[in-house]
């Protein structure tokens, strides 16, 4: 009998009649008895409210069949089953699916659907597929479970029952070694008629005893390492036996859980079984994409190939008692040209780390010295931590905030042994990933996740790729090759023209390697990376920086230290162990030319100019763009760098000398009027001299200005607006969604006819605001003055992730002493001098002074105090007016003014010197506190019983551990009170770090 006579598509509808079906599926029914396809639809539509869920699955993958729609057989297979995760029909449909693709996939589909079937003549036919299937050689061999078990008789018991209630005889063999239990284990064991058993004498340890399960299993079975405290569910192990068959370069398959590591963990932990279970009916089912080619899988429940078992060998017993066994053989079965694959629909109950009790000290420990062991056993062929398990989340994280991947050819350069190819593969599923790596093994390793070429980087030529990738990842590499210039062209060169390439890099100028110096090899420091740039076509794009977890002590002094002996160097360049810069191909079709011109007034600030200009001369001068510094210094510092720069050929740069002895109010209407500018421009961008902008926003500046605006305005406040160009044709809309930025001289960009010269007279406008305020905010005033003359002003608004402006760290903000008056009196009485169409200024006034960099942080007011400013007299000067510009509390700044204020304890100075398990703690408090952790979420009991371990093992045992047990009952009891309450959380969390902060002195 052939397959084709033997697979059911009709017949399976003959069936059905026998079912109880209700007169809506009875009729849908009876069109696919006689093959009418057409007619089922029309009947399945006509009574879509009347069919169950589950039978329309059926239904509608009965028809997709009859119409060769496979693709919709699938889904309408895989919706069934998140409703009745056992029905045996629908995994019949499964096979039928799988039996052109795969056929031992077929068979694995037809054998789970006989343990499901409770139907007699239904099982017969599913035994003639299935013996058709083993006569085709397409048959798969049993599973060996092997289990060790070291008391916890209550969870081994458990495991196994899941284990028979979830897993046909025919497809398993279930192996427990014993490893000398004391609680009664033994005994249970011996009296189990289906468990291989062997009894060791003494514990031998986890891989030992894994490989002695592995010698009692038959010849031929597959190998499932199993914890003990696991629980099986419906179907874990069939989709982990579907994933080992995917293809043949399967080696290895692994479930995820809610206690597991290695990005496995899918599901919050301390839930009951029954949530599990619940769980895993939605998760266990099919899925569009359920593999993860990963670098290694967690052992608590790891599938392994018999053949791939053969050729890698048992586990290493060196790993004994346990941790790095399933690396190992993880990285044998890569090596040996096997995949190890996680299946994100097998979930498996986990209770985690129950082999080792309470004995937290002992696992730390015994896990630093396996992964020593590990990497000295691999360290031949150059893996260690960085090349094996650095994900390189902060990659990653960059890349999401600068582009956008979705469907993206991505390079790595520097793949490791894949970890970060597999998580870009995880987080961006329709992207197509590659990989490149100078080490042979490694590269190996990581072509097992994504295609990977092993090549030396200095003879890599990037002509074959010109222009392949959207994104390309240099992943610290660059300090590996002999010539980093030409290898930095090469890589730009494959990079598509609105691509973006990221460069991550080690610094060389961390404080670690200034304190300590000692051979670090060939490691770069910002500066040079920034010149390495234009030869490579390449400009910066943004700029980020990592820093190590672990700092040293008196960190500040340490840095302030350096940074005496190093004066040219700001803070950020010793506090970045890791650089990332995020780049992008020079456009060189952007010529600004006379649309728009940046004018920019300094006053004895050479250093903050020549940085600024480090950053964007070279952008500046290929996007054409004119830049005048008005200069009032009374030294010619600031001129010579200018000079400096124009000597490199950077000739759009020019110097306009200003008299030192201009006030401010006046220099500035010189600026804003383009004094001394005889070129006629378009748009004016007026911006402050420790300011600049990178390429991508622009880029956004030249798309607008090839427009007609009165004004184009960088909306800074709003990163996440959708529209990258908006208009806003009201003037008091744009006052209440742009006052507060439009304080900041750098986010407009004026018309120079439209807000400049026309409708305008400065003689007029001094008269109308004759008051202090104007030179502090003559910008804001003109903005707002000029749009409420216009009945429809046109404002172009530049808003997203690619509008931003930055400072130099050299430079500083000019309000000095007089920042409440400015921000108080002077702020107000600008607002309230603006024309009436302007209403509700006082949300704009408070809401602006509110900014933590302006008004909005006490610790401003502390310094002030500390600096003598912020006195009781001067809190009856600021009285008056204090409650319209802000909502700290004039009692709050009588405290700072008398210095009787008393900040709140910052509990994250603990860090540094805190234990790891408080180190966990001070986490979640954080994350609370920030409001990422829902205070539901915290997981409270675990964070007790860490507090309770850490009052009993204090030299005063006995009085803590009575103290401990009462703070702990009482916290409980609070937390249940108000179970979703973020004060009352911080506030308990407070209490339980302030504990373990003196049980650890």
């Amino acid at each position: 009998m052939g397959i084709e006579e033997i697979l059911w598509k009709s017949k399976r509808n003959d069936k059905m009649a026998e079912i109880k079906l209700n007169k809506s599926e009875w009729k849908v029914q009876e069109a696919l008895a006689k093959g009418e396809h057409t007619e089922a639809e029309r009947q399945m539509k006509k009574a879509k409210d009347f069919i169950r869920p589950v039978y329309r699955a059926i239904f509608e993958a009965s028809i997709a069949f009859g119409t060769e729609d496979y693709q919709k057989a699938w889904e309408s297979i895989a919706e069934g089953l998140r409703v009745d995760s056992r029905n045996y029909e629908l995994y019949m449909m499964l096979g039928d699916y799988y039996a052109s693709r795969n056929l031992q996939q077929a068979y694995l589909c037809y054998e789970n659907a006989l343990f499901y079937c409770d139907d007699e003549e239904d099982a017969r036919q599913i035994r003639m597929v299935m013996d058709h299937f083993l006569g085709e050689g397409a048959g798969v061999a049993k599973t060996a479970i092997v289990i060790l078990s070291y008391n916890l008789l209550g969870m081994t018991r458990r495991c196994i029952e899941s284990i028979r209630e979830t897993i046909p005889e025919s497809a398993r063999e279930i192996i427990v070694v014993d490893n000398a239990s004391a609680d009664g284990s033994v005994e249970w064991l011996k009296e189990q008629k289906d468990i291989k058993l062997l009894c060791n004498s003494e514990n031998r340890g986890f891989p030992a005893g894994c490989n002695q399960g592995i010698e009692l299993a038959e010849e031929d079975s597959d190998i499932f390492l199993l914890n003990n405290d696991t629980v099986m569910t419906d179907n874990a192990l069939f989709w982990l036996r579907m994933g080992l068959y995917e293809t043949e370069k399967v080696g290895s398959t692994g479930s995820v859980s809610n206690y597991v590591s290695n990005m496995q963990k899918v599901v919050e932990n301390g839930k009951s079984e029954e949530f599990y279970l619940d769980f895993s009916k939605k998760n266990n089912v099919p899925l569009k994409r359920p593999y993860l080619a990963k670098v290694y899988l967690v052992g608590f429940a790891l599938l392994i190939k018999r053949g791939v078992l053969r050729k890698t060998g048992l586990l290493d017993e060196r790993f004994s008692p346990g941790n790095y066994e399933d690396n190992d053989i993880c990285l044998r079965i890569n090596l040996a040209g096997y995949s190890n694959v996680l299946c994100k629909n097998s979930f498996i109950i986990h209770w985690g780390s129950q082999s080792f009790g309470k004995k937290v000290q002992v696992h730390s420990e015994l896990l630093l010295v396996n992964e020593q062991k590990f990497y000295e056993k691999w360290s031949a062929i150059g893996i260690n931590f960085v090349k094996y398990v650095n994900l390189r989340v902060d990659l990653v994280s960059i890349c999401n905030s600068n582009r956008s991947v979705a469907n993206a050819d991505i390079m790595v350069a520097g793949t490791g042994c894949g970890a970060l190819l597999s998580m870009l593969k995880e987080t961006y599923p329709e992207a197509e990933v590659y990989g490149m790596e100078q080490n042979q093994f490694m590269a190996q390793i990581a072509d097992k996740i994504a295609d990977t070429v092993w090549t030396d980087f200095d003879e890599w030529k990037g002509d074959e790729l010109e222009e392949s990738f959207d994104i390309i990842f240099i992943n610290d590499e660059l300090e590996h090759t002999e010539n980093p210039e030409k290898v930095l062209k090469e890589f730009g060169k494959m990079l598509k023209k609105d691509g973006c390439l990221f460069i991550s890099f080690l610094n060389r100028n961390h404080y670690l390697k200034m304190l300590y110096p000692d051979e670090h090899g060939k490691l770069f420091d910002r500066r040079q990376v920034t010149g390495m740039l234009p030869d490579a076509k390449l400009s910066a794009d943004t700029w980020v920086y990592t820093q190590m977890e672990n700092q040293i002590p008196d960190l500040d002094s340490r840095i302030c230290e350096l940074q005496k002996q190093h004066p040219g160097m700001d803070r950020e360049e010793f506090l970045a162990y890791q650089w990332i810069v995020a780049a992008q191909k020079q456009r060189t079709d952007i010529q600004f030319g006379n649309r728009m011109v940046a004018c920019i007034p300094t006053h004895e600030h050479p250093e903050v100019v020549e940085d600024v200009l480090f950053h964007c001369a070279e952008l500046y001068k290929r996007f054409g763009l004119d830049v005048y510094y008005f200069d009032s210094s009374r030294d010619e510092e600031t001129r010579r760098v200018i000079e400096f720069f124009q000597e490199k050929g950077y000739d759009n740069l020019n110097y306009i000398r200003i008299d030192p002895q201009m006030e401010p109010g006046d220099k500035f209407e010189y600026v804003l009027m383009l004094g001394g500018i005889q070129k006629e421009y378009e748009y004016m961008w007026y911006l402050r001299d420790r300011c600049w902008c990178e390429e991508k926003t622009l880029k956004l500046m030249y798309e607008a200005v090839a427009g007609k605006h009165d004004l184009i305005f960088m909306d800074v406040g709003n990163p996440d607006y959708p529209e990258e160009l908006s208009l806003c044709n009201d003037a008091n809309e744009f006052y209440h969604r742009c006052g507060d930025y439009a304080t900041s001289m750098d986010t407009a960009i004026y018309n120079v006819d439209a807000i400049l010269k026309k409708d305008f007279n400065m003689e007029e406008f001094r008269k109308k605001y004759d008051r202090e305020y104007r030179a502090s905010f003559l910008h804001f005033l003109i903005i707002f003055e000029q749009l409420a003359k216009k009945t429809r002003p046109d404002i172009c608004l530049l808003a997203g992730k690619n509008v931003t402006i930055y400072h130099s760290r050299k430079g500083h903000s000019s309000w000095g002493d007089k920042r409440i008056d400015i921000w108080g009196r002077q702020w107000l009485g600008a607002n309230k001098a603006l024309p009436d169409c302007y209403t509700d200024k006082e949300e704009v006034i408070k809401r602006t002074a509110s900014f933590p960099w302006i008004l909005g942080d006490l610790n401003i007011f502390v310094d002030l105090h500390d600096r003598g400013i912020l006195t009781p007299e001067y809190i009856e000067e600021i009285k008056g007016y204090w409650g319209e510009v802000s909502d700290i509390s004039l009692d709050m700044l009588r405290e700072i003014a008398c210095g009787i204020y008393a900040p709140p304890f910052d509990f994250m100075r603990l860090q540094d010197s805190a234990p790891d398990t408080l180190k966990l703690i001070l986490q979640v408090y954080k994350g609370v506190q920030d409001g990422k952790m829902m205070p539901e979420k915290v997981p409270m009991p675990e964070i007790l019983r860490i507090m309770n371990e850490a009052g009993g093992n204090t030299p005063q045992n006995e009085m803590m551990r009575e103290m401990t047990g009462q703070i702990s009952k009482n916290i409980g009891r609070l937390m249940e009170e108000k179970p979703g309450d973020q004060e009352r959380t911080l506030m308990l969390l407070q209490i339980v770090i302030g504990f373990m902060a003196l049980a650890a002195r």
